[in-house]
């Protein structure tokens, strides 16, 4: 009896995806999207408890986007980018990818500018590690940089539907780890990198 309310539900369940899949309206446009971006802000972490940093950094970005165009302005997708996020004070870079869905809102006017405002929330990953010992003493550092949370909203403007210009805000908040030779267990803490952007593209429908 059991198994068969569970196959009734399934069926159920798949009945109602399917009708609800079938009332999605096929996409205006498909799109897609590659930007270039120039970025300014800060990097904060703590280290060993004790230190809080609050460090400026500098980044240059690559994002591929894929676009689907609605009726009323409403456009979605998704995106991957390569961020190099320089730390100039400690002579250090890290690299992020950020992989993201995207939503966009874009006023249609009889006019070659369109605007729009926008946002993306993903999960961005790093591969940063940083060791250092001495062998006179056996002391021993070392850190390491992992993903997390990806967040970002911003303003832009479209140019004959083709070329764009954007200001944006978005954060990263990652993971940061730390091992040393006091205590050789991991400190962990949220390494947050957060950005002004601004960003050239370009919109080729596919």
């Amino acid at each position: 009896m059991k198994m068969k309310l569970l196959l009734m539900g399934c069926f159920i369940m798949l009945g109602t995806t399917a009708i609800a899949v079938d009332k999605i309206p096929s996409p205006e446009r498909n799109s897609i999207n590659i930007k270039l971006g120039l970025g300014t802000g800060n990097v904060e972490y703590q280290e060993d408890n004790r230190y809080n940093y609050d460090l400026s950094l500098n980044n240059t970005s690559v994002n591929l986007e894929y676009i689907a165009s609605y009726e009323k302005g409403l456009e979605l997708g998704v995106g991957v980018g390569v961020a190099r996020n320089s730390l100039d004070e400690w002579d250090m870079d890290i690299t992020s990818i950020p992989v993201y869905a995207l939503a966009r809102y874009k006023w249609e006017k009889d006019s070659d500018w369109n605007p729009y405002v926008f946002t993306n929330l993903g999960y961005s990953f790093s591969n940063f590690d940083y060791s250092y010992s001495r062998d006179d003493d056996d002391y021993y550092y070392s850190t390491e940089v992992d993903g997390g949370l990806y967040l970002a909203l911003g303003v832009g403007a479209e140019y004959k539907d083709k070329f764009s210009i954007e200001l944006y805000w978005n954060k990263s908040i990652l993971d940061y780890k730390e091992n040393n030779y006091y205590d050789y267990d991991y400190d962990d803490s949220d390494f947050e990198i957060e950005m002004i952007t601004l960003a050239f593209g370009y919109r080729l429908d596919i």
